[in-house]
């Protein structure tokens, strides 16, 4: 057994980032940042890219990698590269209700209840870097 691999992505919108709450899988109804799975043969970028309109119409500029994050919970074991990238058109909208069922932009000031876990693995390893680097 291997761990799967994922990629995550901060949506920077002004002085907010695009959230989701996921619909299904493991961790039902937790909110994160973007995050799919890596295709066999595909860049980061290119992932990040096409699942960020595929599933939420919006179009995005200047995506650039983070950092990569380590989780092991339980008996489950993920490697997320984490990325940014700019918001450049459309508006946020579901495009799959299988996988997530709302959308919104915030800061990491005003973040909903209940994270993801390796989202919030990823505030508490990086949030300061992320303001930081990012002046939310």
């Amino acid at each position: 057994m291997y761990p799967k691999v994922g990629v995550a992505t901060f949506v920077k919108k002004w002085d907010q980032f695009l959230l989701w709450k996921r619909a299904s899988g493991f961790w039902k109804w937790t909110w994160c940042i973007p995050w799919w799975h890596l295709d066999f043969w595909e860049s980061f970028e290119d992932c990040v890219r096409r699942e960020t309109f595929e599933e939420t119409n919006v179009f995005i500029k200047n995506v650039n990698f983070l950092w990569v994050n380590n989780d092991i919970i339980e008996d489950k074991h993920f490697v997320t590269i984490c990325m940014f990238a700019e918001y450049d058109s459309w508006e946020p909208s579901v495009e799959n209700d299988n996988e997530f069922d709302e959308l919104i932009w915030t800061s990491l000031d005003l973040l909903p209840q209940k994270l993801f876990i390796p989202f919030d693995n990823i505030l508490k390893n990086f949030g300061s870097k992320i303001n930081a680097k990012f002046i939310w």
